[in-house]
């Protein structure tokens, strides 16, 4: 509640002293926006040296719009960045082609009930997975906007884990 006291005085004689001032309380209600983010791979497993495709799905089910609705995705430091499709009215802060796929999307406000996706596609790196064996990528999303969310801990971020496989290298048929 936000309370306001006016009050008036002067230098005349007041002949009533118990209207010169008044109380406004107003109800204030803070604003809060649910994000939720999720994050699937178009292919898993993928073999080394692929290119695959993220789908990350960000959405806001309110119950107000989200200031500053931020999207950002990285990985553990064994993929490559190859290109993202931003939909309508984000900007994003991008990496060089090739370079760790660490990235930011922003919006200055995101509306009370929108859902949006971006296609991010990456490439699995063959000098720094093990070429023998393979190994799992993980890749983090999160999301956050510039009012408070009734419940981050449960759909801020989101884990998505790939298998990499190595690629068999065959000599006349046979290795």
């Amino acid at each position: 509640t936000i309370s306001t006291v006016l009050s008036v005085n002067g230098t005349g004689d007041d002949t009533n002293d118990n209207n010169n001032s008044a109380t406004e309380n107003t109800a204030y209600v803070t604003p809060k926006a649910d994000l939720s983010i999720t994050i699937d791979d178009t292919v898993d497993p993928v073999l080394l040296g692929q290119d695959f495709d993220y789908w990350v799905t960000l959405a806001n089910v309110g119950p107000n719009a989200a200031p500053n609705a931020t999207f950002s995705l990285y990985n553990n430091g064994n993929l490559r960045y190859r290109s993202i499709v931003v939909p309508p009215g984000f900007q994003c802060t991008l990496p060089a082609v090739d370079a760790a796929p660490i990235l930011s999307c922003a919006t200055a406000s995101f509306a009370m009930g929108a859902s949006v996706q971006f296609l991010v596609t990456v490439r699995t790196d063959p000098q720094l997975i093990n070429a023998v064996t393979g190994g799992t990528v993980q890749t983090v999303v999160t999301a956050s906007s510039a009012i408070a969310d009734p419940a981050p801990a449960v759909n801020n971020q989101e884990v998505e884990d790939t298998l990499v496989i190595p690629v068999l290298l065959f000599k006349d048929g046979f290795e």
